[in-house]
């Protein structure tokens, strides 16, 4: 907010603060670009004497035109940057030259969030830079997939792909936690993409979502999670539902969280092979089934049988709560049925 005569407003802050946030909005008609420049330029020259400040989070919102980012590179400890400038679905961040090469200079930056902007994202990917990101949030083009192999610290993505074969994953050795948005698409190679998760070794967190007429599972799937041992939170969502749940067996037996969404009517229904497979990860603390299934007297009792078998489990979801009168024999079970 600007003062009374024009000016940014003066910003104090205690010495002894240690994590700051800050937000910039600039589709408030009294933020130009000369005040918003004043106010960095204030901001940067204060935040310099907060000797025990160790995090920097700054959000700005709105188009950046006239912006200098100049004064930031005196912000040492600034690890966190998110802009959003997007006004409209189809609008793209337009920076200048001179821009790209100020906010390059951020190299302290562990957290850059450009919201819906690849052409941005791109620009500042491209080499030379110095970046050390452990966590990148922007839109995506196949351009920028191709360069995230230049910032191997990375350790945190969610990327959705409609084409490509997922190869920049195996330039991404210290991934921890990947969300992974795979389209039916016919440029799409998903055997590829799911194939580059072997290199992906330090995932702890894996969240697959599989849209359209894709199905996930089969032996191959087993193949591509086998070398993932750090695992210990897995999400698949396939809309299309499964071919076979033996991937499972895959795992490694410290998984403590596992999700299954889109599980058809056959996989509860006895003898249950999807069970049977889940039966064996005695670590599990949290379970989620979801899927059109069938209730019956024989299923409740193989659900007990699966409580009985995985003495850590703390949270057993889908499989609880009443079922829908009328319902007949199948229903979506994001209510499932009460045990």
């Amino acid at each position: 907010m600007p003062a009374p005569d024009g000016a940014p407003v003066e910003l104090r802050w205690p010495s002894q603060v240690t994590d700051l946030r800050l937000a910039v909005d600039l589709r408030e008609q009294s933020n130009d670009a000369a005040h918003v420049n004043a106010l960095l330029q204030s901001v940067s020259a204060q935040l310099q004497h907060l000797t025990q400040l160790s995090l920097i989070q700054l959000g700005i919102h709105g188009s950046p035109n006239g912006i200098s980012f100049e004064p930031l590179a005196a912000l040492t400890r600034l690890e966190y940057f998110y802009c959003n400038w997007q006004l409209s679905t189809w609008t793209d961040l337009l920076l200048s030259d001179a821009q790209v090469q100020q906010l390059k200079a951020l190299t302290s930056l562990r957290h850059l969030h450009l919201a819906g902007g690849a052409m941005a994202t791109t620009r500042l990917l491209s080499p030379p830079h110095q970046w050390r990101l452990e966590e990148l949030e922007s839109g995506w083009s196949s351009d920028l997939l191709q360069l995230l192999p230049s910032v191997p610290t990375l350790r945190r993505l969610d990327v959705r792909l409609i084409s490509g074969d997922g190869s920049f994953l195996a330039g991404l050795p210290n991934l921890t936690d990947l969300l992974l948005v795979l389209n039916d698409s016919p440029m799409l190679n998903v055997q590829a993409v799911l194939a580059a998760l072997r290199h992906c070794t330090q995932l702890t967190k894996l969240e697959l979502r599989i849209d359209g007429e894709l199905r996930f599972g089969g032996a191959e799937s087993a193949d591509y999670l086998r070398p993932l041992t750090q695992l210990r939170s897995l999400t698949v969502a396939a809309e299309a539902g499964f071919r076979g749940l033996a991937f499972i067996d895959a795992l490694p037996r410290e998984l403590t969280e596992l999700e299954l969404g889109g599980l058809t009517a056959d996989a509860l229904r006895p003898p249950s092979t999807a069970l049977q497979h889940i039966q064996s990860l005695t670590a599990l603390q949290g379970l989620r089934l979801t899927g059109v299934i069938i209730p019956s007297a024989a299923t409740t009792a193989a659900v007990q049988e699966l409580r009985a078998a995985l003495p850590l489990l703390k949270r057993c979801e889908g499989l609880h709560g009443t079922r829908p009168a009328g319902s007949g024999d199948a229903f979506e079970s994001s209510g499932g049925w009460s045990i």
